[in-house]
């Protein structure tokens, strides 16, 4: 290949192949392909000695001027015996190491990184060494961002779309560089001087740089772009933004799309300019062909001599279509055959280059499951929101500890402002989680489900007329220690029963009613207080009212009022072991086994008809006086 203006050296060595030609494209923001076509001696060439190596394509004029193109083989071909070089033919595909990102899919979180952050972590995985970060922007750590059932290479592209940073590739002798940048403006030249428009076409090995093709495009597009959002912890705060585009074709329609993705004004507004800047890459597109082999995705050139001035300026290179040829080794004529042009695609330079966002986003297809996962040592953990944290089942990396996930909203039956319901995932339950528009950066948990592991409180199917609510005690909780409102609906058996583990309070803000059809009984192990402030008032229309005191006193204290006691039909009976005093002042009257004692200042006995006083000893005196009197008085 010595002297040849098209040259590969692999790692088999500089001519074990032979480069006959070549057909490819590079774009900003897309991976290179290259197709060679090889000649060899060799017959016997082992595929797994080429494919995955690098390659370099040296491509050079008649002036010295030398073209690289640098790449890693993903794809090569055995081909025939050419009968007019007398040489062994291949064809083989040169791709960028990071093309080989598209051969690993994962599902897995970042959480708290950049977006450049989390492109670093994955070049490295590759042991992609060759970058570089070309950014003058600031980016954020994403709280929670998940690359679900995609590529590697897809879940970078989409970040890297979304963010509005383009790639391109610097190609050398040997290696290739990929390169992020935001600022296209400030792209490297590809071409010292000017490239001059030129009816005439070339080959492009003469070491003339010509445009000689032009196609100036320009495109409407919507001119004004407003994007909005909605945040929970600021859910009063309006984060609509919108932006419009200083092209001066623009009309009067607006794009405008929910959700932006972000949660600050801040970000909203630099999200809107971005998304106008991608419509407005396009807006002015310049298209030809040249024999410029120095034209490369990413680099811009001056283009003059235009019979349209305005044409004429500085653009930046989006898409590059090369084709080069060398079909003969040697010429039929003893002379070398050699060709080469492109075609382009380019923008002016100052318009800013973002890259369309055309790298699908992955969509999760209905509901997942989920365990719910925190610190070590916790049975709950919970965020002032009610969220939790979860462990996907698709997380390989997780440790089910408070770091598997973002924290996680919690889906309860009734939310108002410091009211409504609130049951709290635990620990190891599985629970049923939503995604946003099916967004897996955006998940929502809505239910909850038992497992094997996590079973339910009834045993099934045998109590399956049981429905309820039954907690657990935590920290520390076990099978007998639980809160519980169970419903029992078998026929002729139906129960609602309610369990407290401690304590239970209930507040009745206005009446308490309650009916009971058929017998109520309460037991207290303890002690039994009540407290009314008002009447109370207990009537039994049939049957009988008792109070049993096993052990202890009884005592009735009205501070201030009256107590009457009324039997209406029937006998008041009261019996007591020792005694039973009645007392008023100084005056009383005391019953015991050995008697009754009355004493008082005065004492007055009145019989309407007869009083009879009679006992087998009878003492009637008197200190002072003392006077019995009658209609007539007998004394035995």
């Amino acid at each position: 290949q010595a002297n040849r203006p098209l040259q590969v050296k692999t790692a088999l060595g500089s001519d074990a192949l032979l480069l006959a030609g070549l057909k490819g494209h590079e774009a900003l923001s897309q991976p290179f392909e290259l197709r060679v076509q090889m000649y060899a001696e060799s017959g016997e060439i082992d595929a797994n000695k080429v494919l995955r190596k690098p390659a370099t394509i040296t491509i050079t004029s008649q002036d010295g001027t030398a073209r690289y193109m640098n790449g890693l083989f993903r794809e090569f071909v055995q081909g025939g015996f050419d009968e007019n070089s007398r040489l062994y033919s291949y064809e083989g595909t040169l791709v960028p190491a990071t093309w080989f990102l598209s051969l690993t899919w994962n599902c897995r979180i970042f959480q708290n990184k950049s977006v450049p952050d989390i492109v670093k972590q994955i070049l490295g995985e590759h042991n992609v060494s060759d970058y570089k970060l070309s950014l003058t922007g600031t980016y954020e750590a994403r709280e929670y961002c998940v690359q679900y059932r995609e590529s590697d290479l897809n879940f970078i592209s989409r970040l890297l779309e979304d963010e509005g940073i383009a790639y391109y590739f610097v190609h050398e002798d040997g290696k290739h560089t990929f390169t992020m940048t935001d600022q296209t403006s400030s792209a490297p030249e590809c071409v010292t001087g000017k490239v001059p428009y030129s009816i005439t076409s070339s080959d492009g090995i003469t070491g003339e740089s010509r445009v000689f093709r032009v196609n100036r495009s320009d495109r409407v597009f919507s001119p004004n772009l407003a994007l909005t959002d909605y945040f929970f912890e600021t859910p009063s705060v309006n984060l609509l933004s919108s932006t419009t585009t200083n092209n001066k074709t623009s009309g009067k329609e607006e794009r405008f799309d929910y959700p932006g993705g972000y949660t600050k004004r801040a970000d909203g507004d630099r999200y809107s300019k971005i998304r106008i800047e991608e419509q407005e890459t396009f807006g002015r597109l310049l298209q030809g062909d040249s024999s410029c082999m120095r034209f490369t995705s990413g680099y811009k050139f001056d283009l003059s001599d235009h019979y349209r001035s305005e044409v004429n300026g500085s653009y930046l290179l989006t898409k590059v279509t090369h084709e080069a040829s060398a079909p003969h080794y040697v010429a039929a004529d003893g002379t070398p055959d050699y060709t080469y042009r492109n075609e382009f695609d380019a923008i002016p330079v100052k318009t800013p280059f973002r890259p369309s966002r055309i790298t699908p986003k992955p969509r999760v297809k209905g509901s997942q499951t989920a365990i719910v996962v925190g610190k070590d040592g916790e049975e709950i953990y919970v965020d002032k929101y009610g969220r939790v944290k979860v462990q996907f089942y698709w997380d390989r990396l997780g440790k089910k500890d408070e770091n598997s996930s973002c924290w996680i909203r919690v889906s309860q039956i009734w939310a108002g402002k410091n009211w409504g319901w609130m049951t709290i995932p635990r620990i190891g339950q599985e629970v049923v989680v939503d995604f946003l528009e099916g967004d897996p950066d955006r998940p929502l948990i809505v239910g909850r489900i038992y497992n094997a592991e996590q079973m339910p409180p009834y045993t099934l199917p045998d109590k399956s007329t049981q429905s309820g609510i039954k907690s657990r005690s935590s920290k520390g909780g076990g099978s007998d220690n639980f809160n519980e409102i169970r419903f029992e609906d078998k026929s002729d058996n139906e129960e609602i029963y309610i369990h407290a583990q401690k304590d239970m309070k209930t507040e009745v803000e206005h009446d308490d009613s309650q009916t009971v059809d058929n017998d109520r009984t309460i037991e207290v192990k303890g002690a039994h207080t009540e407290t009314i402030t008002k009447d109370t008032t207990i009537t039994v229309k049939e049957g009988n009212h008792s109070l049993t005191l096993d052990q202890g006193n009884q005592a009735t204290k009205i501070s201030m009022g009256n107590q009457s006691t009324q039997v209406s039909l029937g006998s008041a009976s009261h019996e007591a072991m020792q005694q039973i005093e009645l007392k008023v002042g100084e005056s009383s009257i005391v019953l015991t086994q050995e008697g009754i004692t009355i004493k008082g200042l005065m004492i007055s006995i009145e019989g309407t008809v007869q009083l009879e006083a009679k006992a087998v000893l009878t003492t009637v005196s008197a200190d002072a006086m003392m006077t019995v009197k009658g209609g007539i008085t007998m004394i035995n």
